[in-house]
């Protein structure tokens, strides 16, 4: 018998285990959807332009690619819980650094900082739900992930209020980090014994072909996202000649499908081939993005974003469901691999589409994108056909 969304939920936090995991990803979705919201403030008080906030910008991944070997190691060595407490507050101390931050090269330290911290908060809550699911044979990484759409969401209504106020950006950064490191202190106690147990019984080995293949998706992944989360607005306001205060309409209907696929989706992976889902979604967010790249209407753009949010939903669930679930890598190895050039996506994405629309058009730049999900479809493909985690 197939449960309700509102059941699953109510099951998700009844464990006091799992709604501790759960609100890892709420609470680092706090502090990225603030320190979005304070960037235009961080810009006019430091005196940089976009050139200079971009280029401080890449820092993040940056940090993250940096540090995932590192992480990898600590999570084999003290175990998934203790990785992610330390750095979800790590991550917050960071943010409340920014208010002493009055220079651009105190903004650059800041952010390369905050995303060592940030991947080790990215790759160890990942690496607690998936000793979560094994711990208790039920899948919840599509759960999980949907909590940190609903917590960017809450955390940007929650920090416009805040802007309201008139706060500066050390101050409000600070309040933030502030509430985010007292919630992490209570999860602390419930967090940190957890490990994987079957890290002990991997050796180094090759990761293999269907490793490789998902790094490819999520790569895309990350690309398509990191694309519709900076450019998005542009496209609005450039091609269709959107009103202000309907720029941000497609963004928003893209994250809002996003999140509540995301709480129907552990249904999905434990009712369908994960593999054929994959590929099928892939399918879905491709589609999306090729109306989104030929229409001129606002309305179907919109409706294209939605699609491509549902396309989108659960691949990056289902990648890390794989990484933390292969029988060939230990969990901390498969994680960190899929973090660390999943989040080049990120770099790469942005300016890729910068450069395509200078040199092309943005309409050329998504169609590019549409390419790119295209060859992830053919990798998934391959990885359907698999019988074997190889």
């Amino acid at each position: 018998m197939r449960e309700s969304v509102l059941s699953r939920l109510s099951n998700y936090f009844r464990n006091k285990e799992i709604r501790s995991a759960g609100i890892l990803f709420i609470l680092n979705a706090l502090l990225f959807s603030n320190l979005a919201l304070c960037l235009p403030q961080i810009k006019a008080t430091l005196g940089i332009d976009d050139l200079k906030l971009g280029n401080a910008l890449i820092l993040p991944a940056m940090g993250v690619i940096l540090g995932a070997p590192f992480i990898s190691i600590l999570m084999n060595r003290w175990g998934t819980g203790k990785v992610a407490s330390i750095s979800v507050i790590g991550m917050a101390a960071s943010y409340g650094c920014t208010f002493f931050v009055d220079t651009y090269l105190g903004f650059c330290v800041f952010l390369f900082t905050m995303g060592i911290f940030n991947g080790g908060l990215d790759i160890g809550m990942n690496g607690v739900v998936s000793a979560l699911e094994k711990k208790h044979n039920k899948v919840l990484m599509s759960t999980s992930h949907g909590l940190w759409s609903t917590g960017s969401m809450v955390g940007s209504m929650i920090g416009g209020g805040m802007l309201l106020w008139g706060l500066t950006y050390g101050l409000h950064l600070l309040l933030v980090s502030g509430t985010v490191i007292l919630i992490a202190l209570f999860l602390v106690r419930t967090l940190w014994p957890i490990r994987d147990k079957t890290e002990s019984n991997f050796k180094w080995v090759w990761p293999g072909k269907t490793l490789f293949l998902l790094i490819f998706i999520i790569f895309t992944i990350f690309i398509v996202e990191g694309a519709i989360m900076e450019w998005n607005a542009i496209y609005y306001k450039e091609i269709l000649n959107a009103p202000e205060a309907m720029i941000g309409i497609g963004f928003t209907g893209f994250g809002l499908s996003m999140a509540i696929c995301r709480f129907m989706g552990d249904q999905w992976i434990e009712r369908y081939d994960k593999k054929t889902l994959l590929t099928f979604l892939l399918g879905i967010c491709m589609i999306g993005i090729l109306i989104y790249a030929n229409s001129s209407s606002m309305v179907l753009c919109t409706v294209a974003m939605i699609i491509a949010g549902i396309g989108c939903s659960l691949i990056v669930p289902i990648v890390f469901y794989y990484a933390g679930a292969s029988k060939r890598v230990n969990p901390s190895t498969g994680l960190a691999l899929i973090s660390t050039l999943g989040y080049a996506g990120f770099l790469v994405g942005p300016p890729l589409i910068g450069f395509l629309s200078h040199n092309y058009s943005l309409r050329i730049s998504f169609i590019t994108l549409a390419l790119f999900l295209l060859l992830a479809m053919a990798a998934g493909f391959r990885i359907s056909r698999s019988q074997t985690q190889d």
